[in-house]
C-alpha cells in the first residue's frame, strides 16, 4: 500500500539522517584523535629536548674534581672551567706544599695553569 511505502520511506529517511550524523561524529572524533596524537608527539619532542638540556646543564654544573654539583664555584679565568671552591682550595694547598714543578695548580679538565 502507498501509506505503508510512505511510512517505510520516512523510517529509511530517519535512519539515513542518523547514519549521516553518526558519520559526521566519527569524522570529528578522528580529527580530534589526530590532533591529540600530534600534540602528544610535540610534547614527547619537547620533553626529550628538556631532558637533553638538563643533562647538558648538569655537566656544566658538575665539579671536575668531586663530580658533584658545584658549590661555591671557582671559575678559572684562563680556560673558563669551574670546580667547587673547597676542591680548588685542596688542590691549591697540595700544589703549594709540593716542591715538584708538575704540582703547579692546573685546571683538572684541560691542564691550563
Amino acid at each position: 500500500s502507498l501509506e505503508g511505502a510512505e511510512a517505510r520511506a520516512g523510517r529509511l529517511e530517519h535512519e539515513l539522517e542518523k547514519a549521516q550524523r553518526a558519520g559526521a561524529a566519527i569524522v570529528l572524533r578522528n580529527r580530534a584523535l589526530e590532533q591529540v596524537g600530534s600534540r602528544a608527539n610535540e610534547l614527547r619532542r619537547t620533553v626529550q629536548t628538556l631532558l637533553h638540556c638538563t643533562q647538558a646543564m648538569h655537566c656544566d654544573l658538575t665539579c671536575l674534581l668531586c663530580t658533584r654539583l658545584l658549590h661555591n664555584a671557582v671559575t678559572l679565568t684562563r680556560c673558563g672551567h669551574s670546580v667547587c671552591g673547597d676542591c680548588w682550595r685542596v688542590l691549591s694547598r697540595r700544589a703549594s706544599t709540593s716542591t715538584s714543578e708538575a704540582a703547579v695548580c692546573r685546571c683538572p679538565e684541560c691542564g691550563v695553569r
